[in-house]
Parts: structure tokens; sequence; C-alpha cells
């Protein structure tokens, strides 16, 4: 049986609206997306590094909320004029190893 994996980084970030500036890179960790007015909700995909058969024993959070690996993050709202961040955890499968991401959306006040 071999050792549980210590890679924490996402291998790709969607986002329903907007997109990443800089462009998603595993070692980049923070983000910004600036989105129009007419945006009021986004979602975030998060998907681990690791294989998809592994992919299960790695935890990730979006705002808190637990998301597995490929799925959907729920609904996160923007208020118009400000800055809202959004943080995704990804913990390894060896349960220690955590990379935090941020992606910080700026929603035109109109």
């Amino acid at each position: 049986r071999r050792a549980p994996a210590a890679d924490s980084t996402l291998r790709a970030l969607g986002l329903s609206r907007g997109d990443l500036e800089p462009p998603f890179d595993p070692a980049t960790l923070d983000y910004l997306v600036q989105v129009p007015h007419s945006v009021a909700t986004v979602t975030v995909r998060p998907l681990a590094v690791l294989e998809r058969h592994h992919a299960q024993d790695v935890r990730i959070t979006v705002a808190g909320e637990a998301v597995r690996s490929g799925g959907l993050s729920s609904e996160v709202p923007l208020t118009a004029g400000a800055e809202t961040e959004v943080v995704i955890s990804c913990t390894a499968q060896d349960g220690l190893s955590t990379t935090l991401y941020t992606v910080r959306y700026q929603r035109a006040l109109a």
C-alpha cells in the first residue's frame, strides 16, 4: 500500500463568470476576477491534481463549504462596487498538506 499523497494543489479552477487574472496556474495562489454589475452570484469548480480514483481522498472547501473535486460550489453572493474574497482550500490525501487559493471578485457598481 502506497503512502497517502501530499499534493494539495489544484489542477484547474473553473468559474461560472469572469476570467482569472492571471490565468490559472497550480503554483499561483491569488487571483482577481472582474465581473459586470449584472453578475450577482458566482460558482466555482475546483479540480484536484490527483487522479480521479484518488480525488475523493482530497478535501476541498470553497468559502468554507465542502466541494468534491470537479464539483460545483454553492452560489457565492457578490456585493456591487465591492470586492468579495472567495478562499478555496485543498487538503491533500495525507490530511496534512493544505494549499489555499484566493479569488477576489470585483463586481462593478453599475
